[in-house]
């Protein structure tokens, strides 16, 4: 990347260190600003279309011309604009990686476009994880994180389709962020297909085998991402105990994963947590979770303890799959862990081998004392139940609703005491997110549990508290770096998330006059120095953040009126040196920028009126031995000097009588609205030995201007005459002998007004 184009672009950002990494579509730098003593940091992505110059050869070579290409190439300029667009919408929203701005542009000297985009600086996850082990707690935050993301996506129609290690970071905060909305996807237009590297790994089924398919898919190749950190960084069918696999190993491994064989249970995990991995991984799509919220619900009751397994995952979690003779022996199998507690080793069947006799006097045992504990809560619960229902049918009768409140015995109300204390420890840990979740898991239970309830709303309102809090200390972060724009934009999406509140306005009043004080300080700083486009551009980015404002107008149109006084000035040098060329490329530049602008309108008018009309398009009144030479393509003086006939014309005075003297003219009508004509005199052939002259006349005959009487070799003259209040100017030839041949050239002769 050029460093001064991006200097061009952001000339407050500037480059630091080596390019954070590089891909097959572009390079990502950390870029730093200072500003009064605080650094910013940013990272800023550069992909360039095409990547190579040889995909133009191949587009080529396709049968497409050069604009097709280009046609091509600029749609998918086009679709990368909009996919940037997409993540630029979804700036400030925490498990999204923030887009600050983009910038499009075109290469000179060759078909092709450099895109930059400055992000927030994030740690991309596979560096997190280069020396680390996840636990399954961090894991499963990470699938929240990422849950939270898709609802999200959910919400705007959005389906990702790329959900993979590559394209999730984390930052300073601990949060893990999604990225890279269909950036990767819109390459396959340009490339014919995607790299299975990183991509296949993780793809649905249905995707790989182009059916159609919804946001479910999404899930899927989250859970596989979350398969793959609980069981020893591999893939599922990938031998966990072998070091190096090769790739026929890798691909073998895929192609089972897609075609629909049954995943063996990641080797890391709790059964809880299998149950939870293979259910987002189901081939079959209906078997899945739902929806990203349904997943996070499930990975939350994990962390909780109260997740319910579902039979379908746990009869995958019971035997480990035999791979087809087809395939290489690499199923992963999930050795049974030892528990302190030999008893609460599930037994699993073994391949091949009969199964042991179980004695079953423990059963019989534990049969009598079910049935006696039946019989004796029976006897007390029958009458209750008969009263309970008698209650209601006498609520009905009276035309009453039946209660919503339910008498939980002794030991229900000791869990909701145990739930509460729970949650409220983790609350203490400003953990509200997990203490909210241990209260909704608890109300799963006990949903009329007036206490869980009156806990969920505290813990709404302090998580919404919380999320305010770090909200605005990061907008205010933001504010005090001077970025007022993205601190603005923070604001903006938390009101848009979670309502309006008299904190996020007050914060957003705040920011929008710092903002809008610190444009007015820059654009008139830009102004005094001349530059006002700049000025109003400056002003209009503000209008785009913050919306109009009165200052704001008034100010524009001092910039614009400043603007033009300089166009107007500039233009007026111009006609008065007469070069009306320049003065309408500089008018017709400010028109650009100001069509509506009425003293432009003024101005365009008078140098039109202003502006020269050429001899020959004057009407001629009376000629003798007149000749335009529009026939000849070069015209030369008698010293050499080379005319254009585009605008020229010739007195020719030719006589062979010699009984008198003749003259040659031609004469113009000016309608007094001309002050000053100019010309170049010279002589074109002179026959004679004596000379001859060429006089101008005004009214009156009277002279304006003569040449005196001159030899061939007459030098050319540039010539300026007033003619002012003239009605017709006259051109006259003679000689003092009338035996000579003379031509006179007239060239480029103009009028002004």
């Amino acid at each position: 990347m050029s460093i001064e184009v991006l200097k061009q672009i952001w000339p407050e950002w500037q480059i630091e260190g080596k390019p954070l990494g590089r891909g097959s579509y572009g390079v990502v730098y950390k870029a730093v600003r200072r500003d009064h003593g605080v650094e910013s940091y940013a990272a800023i992505k550069v992909i360039s279309i095409p990547s190579d110059p040889s995909e133009v050869d191949s587009l080529r070579s396709e049968g497409l011309n050069m604009d097709a290409t280009r046609t091509y190439l600029q749609g998918i300029v086009n679709d990368f604009v909009s996919e940037i667009q997409l993540m630029e919408s979804l700036k400030g929203i925490q498990n999204i990686v923030s887009v600050e701005d983009y910038k499009v542009v075109e290469k000179t000297e060759e078909i092709g476009w450099d895109i930059y985009i400055r992000m927030e600086l994030l740690t991309p996850f596979n560096t997190y994880i280069c020396d680390k082990k996840l636990t399954e707690e961090e894991v499963i935050k990470l699938g929240c994180d990422i849950c939270t993301a898709l609802e999200i996506c959910g919400q705007r129609n959005i389906i990702h389709r790329d959900i993979k290690p590559e394209n999730i970071f984390i930052n300073d905060f601990g949060y893990f962020k999604l990225g890279d909305f269909g950036i990767a996807r819109k390459m396959e237009n340009l490339t014919g297909g995607l790299s299975q590297k990183g991509t296949f790994n993780y793809m649905a089924p249905e995707v790989s085998s182009s059916s159609e398919y919804d946001a479910r898919v999404d899930t899927y190749s989250l859970g596989i991402v979350l398969y793959r950190l609980l069981n020893e960084n591999r893939l599922p069918f990938l031998d966990t105990e072998k070091q190096l696999l090769n790739p026929n190993e890798r691909k073998n491994a895929v192609d089972r994963r897609l075609r629909g064989e049954k995943l063996p249970a990641p080797c890391n995990a709790s059964p809880a947590m299998t149950d939870v991995i293979l259910r987002a991984c189901a081939y079959d799509p209906d078997m899945r979770f739902s929806s990203a919220t349904e997943m996070k619900q499930a990975l939350m009751s994990v962390a909780n303890g109260t997740y319910q397994m579902t039979t379908s995952s746990l009869n995958r979690t019971a035997s480990v799959q035999r791979a087809p003779d087809n395939y290489d022996k690499t199923t992963s199998v999930r050795k049974v862990p030892v528990a302190s507690n030999p008893k609460s080793v599930p037994e699993v069947s073994t391949f091949g081998s009969a199964p042991k006799k179980k004695n079953k006097m423990p059963a019989v045992i534990a049969a009598v004392l079910i049935f006696i504990l039946f019989v004796g809560t029976g006897i007390y619960a029958v009458p209750k139940l008969i009263g309970n229902r008698e209650g209601v049918e006498n609520e009905e009768a009276s035309g009453s609703t039946p209660s919503e409140t339910v008498d939980y015995s002794n030991h229900d109300e000791e869990q909701i005491d145990s739930i509460i204390r729970e949650a409220e420890a983790l609350a203490a840990k400003e953990d509200c997110e997990g203490a909210l979740a241990k209260i909704k898991s608890g109300l799963a239970t006990y949903p009329k549990s007036e206490a869980l309830q009156e806990k969920e709303i505290e813990y709404n309102d302090m998580l919404a508290e919380q999320i305010k809090s770090k909200t605005l200390e990061e907008a205010a972060n933001l504010a005090e770096s001077g970025d007022y724009v993205s601190a603005i934009a923070l604001i903006q999406n938390a009101q848009d998330t979670n309502g309006r509140d008299v904190d996020y306005t007050n914060a957003y009043n705040s920011y929008c006059d710092s903002y809008k004080t610190e444009t007015i300080n820059v654009t008139d700083d830009l102004a005094s120095k001349g530059d006002y486009i700049n000025a109003i551009q400056k002003i209009n980015q503000a209008v785009d953040t913050i919306g109009n404002d009165n200052i704001f107008t008034e100010k524009k149109s001092e910039y614009e009126d400043a603007y033009v006084s300089e166009v107007e000035l500039q233009s007026n040098k111009y006609i008065e040196a007469k070069d009306f060329k320049a003065a309408d490329e500089i008018i017709q530049s400010a028109f650009e920028k100001f069509p509506q602008n009425e003293k432009l309108h003024s101005l365009r008018s008078k140098v039109d009126g202003m502006r020269p009309v050429e001899l020959k398009d004057l009407t001629i009144s009376d000629s003798q031995d007149y000749d335009q030479l529009s026939g000849q393509s070069v015209v030369k003086d008698t010293v050499g000097n080379i005319y254009s006939t585009e605008n020229l014309f010739s007195l020719d005075y030719c006589t062979n009588s010699f009984s008198f003297k003749d003259q040659s003219f031609a004469t113009y009508y000016l309608g007094r609205v001309y002050s000053t004509m100019s010309l170049t005199l010279a002589v074109s052939y002179d026959g004679g030995d004596t000379g001859s002259c060429l006089t101008i006349y005004g009214n009156n005959d009277t002279v304006l201007y003569t040449t005196g009487t001159t030899g061939r070799q007459f030098a050319p003259a540039l010539v300026e005459i007033d003619v002012s209040g003239l009605d017709w100017i006259t051109f006259r030839i003679s000689d003092n002998d009338y035996r000579d041949h003379i031509v006179w050239l007239i060239a480029n002769p103009c009028l002004y007004k």
